[in-house]
């Protein structure tokens, strides 16, 4: 029997990629607390760029577009469970670095600081 607190990953896999192309249309709540989230966000934001942004499980790109149009970043890298790279790169103003998998098995790189 499987436990209540264990994942299936490849399920939730299965399941975003499949309505990844309507997603952001269906998504209300997510967009709401996504403007919450950068409202409160803009506090703790320093003036000027930072050196890198990263951004795990980043899903269709919905925050990640309001933070590429709130913060300007040297380097950006986004991670997400399916592969959503095409998606972002229509969405998102400024180049980033995306690594598909499961961001409980993600290499921390050094330029991460």
């Amino acid at each position: 029997m499987e436990s209540l607190t264990s994942v299936d990953k490849s399920r939730i896999q299965h399941a975003f990629q499949k309505a990844l192309n309507s997603y952001d249309e269906h998504a209300l709540i997510q967009q709401k607390m996504n403007i919450k989230l950068m409202t409160h966000l803009q506090d703790y934001l320093p003036n000027g760029s930072l050196d890198s942004v990263l951004e795990l499980g980043c899903g269709s790109g919905m925050l990640s577009s309001l933070l590429q149009k709130q913060i300007s970043a040297d380097y950006w890298l986004f991670n997400d469970l399916c592969d959503v790279q095409v998606q972002l790169a229509e969405k998102l103003p400024q180049s980033f670095d995306f690594h598909c998998g499961d961001a409980e098995h993600f290499l921390f790189c050094n330029n991460l600081t």
